[in-house]
């Protein structure tokens, strides 16, 4: 190496003095000396270079050691930034879908005030245009003429379709700029949905009907307890009322609400499943007080067991300390006239409720504490109410039509295929046996030929007549029955007919059509019926049973069984 460069060197001062000619001796010997040194220190450096070669690679080694943790520490940071930015844009989505439905809402609403506005504009250039007074008149005369079987006057008719029509054609105009399927807007018509009404004994579950509907059917029942299937249909012009406390802007599409009522005591188990297995909704009362009893705890699970979709009514906040009443108003509204002291207690009750429900895999909020539309279907929702004072029942109203008006507008389209079932078989006097049946879609008519299954086979027989309470009345309570040529949808019927003695409840009943097979029919509603009465063996000597009816005496047997009473 060194002779390399000092040739190269020596190169270099022959280009500067002009050639390769001049060349000492000295030069020679200078040449000759440094090669002498370079063969002998090669030898002296072959140690230092392999300890600086050990050197390096350790150097190597602790420089490759730092990098990785360099590398390291910048993946964590971009992980970390990752990360926050994925919760930035989840936090954001989730306020911008807020934001949205907010939107929709607002924008809904102002598309509903604007065809209002044209409406109202439109019958007034018409002369038509009515006050609310005068509509609610007008909707009250037209139901009970309809329950009556009366038809309005010609002019009066005409007019209403106009109406109609008008509305109708507003609404199409209007859905074309909107890409809502389950908007109001929707041409087809939605029956009344089924409530029932479940719970343990003495939380409520009829004085809360009552307060709906302003009777007292419960302290008619022997023992305050009901003990049978009871119905009642509420109208829209009822309905409105109790929800405009809550929301002025909430628009009613079904024509009401048809509310069942089931017992709470636990010999009535069938009965509380044939209620549940007919209802499209489901409210459990539950008192706040006690929290969830043995047939709360059943009801809730026939209705997990059926998919059915319920709201936690938590009644008797008015027996809270010091609670200060004042009658059917919102909850919020009573919530806020109350001391702190009273707002404390009612959100320890609440809370060790919502801990009872989360054991029973259930998650649930008080309703009002909902983020989005979605968190009604998805979260169970609890109002509490109280059924003396009426506090929180418009709340419970208007939750329930919300409910059903949202997330089953497909299950409530009106269809011409019959589905009736029978709900009790009774004696009444004047008209002999009974059927309470309920009546979910389709057509009866005075005369026709209906098929249902009995304890002795299937009975055929014809319609005598089609009997409903009075609007707003329960049909166990005795009173005055309205009488029908003909009725449709979402109404609990008492059906009057002959051979009914030996008809079961539970079961289906099916009308012949013209080109219907009798037989077919009977195959049909015979195919898996089984009855507790089938089972039971009478004896000419023992124990008389006799109830008021078949529901409640199908009980009382499989009680008596249970019991090894013979």
């Amino acid at each position: 190496v060194n002779r390399k460069k000092k040739e190269k060197k020596k190169a270099k001062q022959q280009e500067k003095t002009g050639g390769e000619g001049i060349q000492t001796a000295a030069a020679e010997e200078e040449q000759a000396e440094s090669q002498q040194p370079a063969s002998s220190s090669s030898k002296d450096e072959a140690p230092a270079a392999a300890a600086k070669k050990g050197a390096q690679k350790e150097l190597a080694h602790v420089v490759k050691a730092a990098r990785e943790r360099v590398e390291h520490q910048k993946k964590l940071a971009e992980e970390k930034r990752a990360f926050d930015e994925a919760e930035r844009c989840r936090v954001e989505e989730e306020q911008r879908q807020i934001d949205e439905e907010e939107r929709k809402e607002e924008e809904e609403r102002e598309r509903k005030r604007e065809r209002k506005a044209a409406r109202i504009a439109k019958q007034k250039a018409e002369g038509t245009y009515l006050t609310k007074k005068q509509r609610d008149q007008a909707k009250r005369a037209a139901q009970v003429r309809e329950q009556l079987g009366y038809r309005m006057a010609e002019e009066e008719s005409l007019e209403v379709l106009e109406a109609e029509t008008a509305a109708e054609s507003d609404d199409h105009k209007d859905s074309s700029h909107s890409r809502d399927s389950d908007s109001s807007s929707s041409s087809t018509p939605l029956r009344a949905p089924v409530i029932t009404v479940m719970g343990h004994p003495d939380a409520g579950k009829t004085t809360t009907q009552d307060k709906m509907r302003g009777t007292n059917v419960q302290e008619g029942e022997a023992g305050g307890i009901t003990q049978q299937l009871g119905a009642t249909f509420l109208p829209d012009t009822a309905l409105e009322e109790q929800t405009k406390k809550v929301d002025e802007h909430f628009d009613l599409e079904v024509p009401g609400l048809l509310i069942m009522d089931t017992p709470g005591h636990a010999s009535f188990d069938n009965l509380r499943r044939r209620g549940s297995s007919l209802a499209d909704l489901a409210i459990v009362v539950v008192d706040i007080m006690k929290g969830l009893e043995p047939q709360t705890v059943e009801s809730l699970n026939l209705l997990k067991e059926r998919d059915c979709q319920f709201i936690v009514a938590l009644n008797k906040i008015d027996r809270l300390y010091n609670w200060k009443c004042q009658t059917d108003t919102g909850i919020q509204e009573a919530l806020d006239r109350q001391d702190s002291n009273v707002r404390d207690q009612f959100t320890k009750r609440v809370s060790a409720v919502i801990l009872q429900l989360n054991e029973q895999g259930l998650n649930c909020n008080l309703y009002w504490e909902h983020k989005t539309l979605s968190d009604l279907q998805t979260c169970v929702s609890l109002v509490p109410m109280s059924a003396f004072t009426g506090e929180g029942i418009p709340d419970l109203l208007y939750l329930t039509l919300k409910l059903a008006q949202n997330f089953m507008s497909d299950k409530l389209e009106v269809k011409e295929e019959l589905e009736c079932s029978v709900m009790e078989v009774k004696h009444v006097e004047g008209l002999g046996t009974a059927i309470d049946v309920l009546l979910l879609n389709g057509t009866l008519k005075q005369g026709d030929t209906i098929v249902l299954a009995g304890s002795r086979g299937p009975i055929v027989t014809t319609i005598r007549a089609l009997l409903t309470p009075q609007p707003m009345k329960d049909i166990r309570v005795k009173n005055e029955y309205l009488q029908h040529k003909e009725i449709k949808t979402s109404m609990s019927v008492k059906i009057s007919a002959p051979r009914l003695e030996d008809a079961m409840p539970g079961t289906q009943v099916l009308v012949q059509g013209p080109d219907d097979d009798l037989e077919e029919l009977k195959e049909e509603v015979s195919g898996g019926f089984e009855c507790i009465l089938n089972g039971f063996e009478k004896e000419p000597a023992g124990v008389y049973v006799k109830a008021s009816t078949l529901g409640t005496l199908e009980t009382l047997l499989e009680f008596l069984q249970n019991e090894n009473i013979q």
